[in-house]
């Protein structure tokens, strides 16, 4: 029952999304209730997985489904709610997994204090406040934003101030969150300060590139902290990323990257993680290649490195687009390569 209803929603939401658009409700006075929705389709080769004639092993599925609901209820009152559906059909599964992802209310007191409240997106690093929808790459650099016991990082339930000053130039943010279980009740506490040097964003989700609606030029230093946690010593990490987004005509130079140091705890160990990717926009095509690097202090924990070239089709910006990566990782001491190909077919419900 539970695997049929799943089924509907989201051939549903495949069926409205190419004849219809997101519906808003009009509440009148300025209050607002949208209703949106996006899904991803993956068509993953994996060569490692193949038989022993060497053969890829293909794998079609429904990498995440989302509904979105989103409003105004306050003229200084904001709301979120999104669940999330992942990993429909990977491997012949169908029963996928299924959570609340967002969930959060939003006191706008001025352009310089907004508290959220709730399930919310962590601010380490730009790329952890990036939303799945408005990537520049085919997906996250996931490895890079997973929290000290393997579960995803960029998400945690508390509060969150955040802010814009100097007509946008600079901004903050600064979450007091829950944290691990075992953290013997002491807050995790992340926070971000960013430096504008041309157009802001004081939304909430960040996005990888602006398709050339803005020109951002950005960089920020980010923290996160937990006194105590996986019954250990204190964990911390580091973040110093940047962001380049330059419109020119038609096309467009796309350019992001975060460097990172953790600390003993985190989910890959004690050391220094760095990925970038940069891309040239042609009209609607842009080719474009990503880095990552992963270098572990420990004598005994393996390091690894990933090329990772690829082409974007924006057919419609975010709303509607094509996306495929080639991955080429390589592991410390191993003279093989993990290669992988990555297909994605994205439909926002806008």
């Amino acid at each position: 029952m539970r695997k049929s209803l799943l089924s509907l929603i989201v051939v549903a939401l495949m069926m409205v999304s190419f004849t219809a658009q997101a519906v808003k409700v009009d509440l009148g006075d300025g209050k607002f209730v949208n209703f949106k929705g996006y899904f991803q389709f993956h068509l993953k080769g994996d060569p490692a997985a193949g038989d022993a004639g060497g053969d890829w092993n293909t794998d079609w599925y429904l990498h995440r489904t989302r509904i979105m609901v989103g409003g105004k209820i306050h003229k200084n009152i904001n709301f979120f709610l999104a669940p999330i559906w992942v990993g429909l059909g990977q491997g012949g599964d169908y029963s996928g997994r299924e959570m609340l992802l967002d969930a959060w209310i939003e006191f706008e007191l001025c352009k310089a204090l907004k508290i959220d409240i709730g399930n919310l997106k962590l601010p380490f690093s730009w790329h952890m406040q990036q939303s799945g929808a408005t990537q520049h790459s085919l997906d996250f650099h996931g490895a890079f934003i997973k929290y000290g016991n393997g579960t995803m990082g960029h998400r945690d339930q508390g509060v969150m101030f955040r802010g814009m000053f100097a007509d946008g130039m600079l901004d903050y943010r600064l979450a007091v969150l829950d944290g691990a279980d075992d953290n013997g009740n002491s807050p995790r506490i992340v926070g971000r300060l960013g430096l504008n040097l041309a157009d802001s964003l004081p939304g909430f989700f960040l996005p990888g590139t602006m398709l050339g609606k803005k020109k951002i030029m950005s960089m920020g230093l980010s923290f996160d902290f937990e006194p105590y946690i996986n019954g250990g010593d204190p964990f911390y990490a580091f973040a110093l990323d940047a962001l380049i987004d330059i419109p020119l005509e038609k096309n467009g130079l796309v350019f992001q990257g975060s460097f990172y140091y953790y600390s003993d705890g985190a989910y890959m160990g004690k050391g220094i993680g760095f990925w970038a990717d940069a891309g040239y926009r042609i009209n609607k095509f842009e080719p474009l290649v990503g880095f990552e690097m992963w270098m572990p202090s420990a004598d005994d924990a393996q390091g690894w490195f990933n090329i990772l070239p690829g082409i974007n089709y924006w057919i419609m910006g975010h709303a509607a687009n094509i996306k495929f990566q080639f991955g080429i990782k390589k592991f410390d001491d191993v003279d093989d390569l993990d290669l992988m190909a990555l297909l994605q077919f994205q439909y926002i419900y806008n």
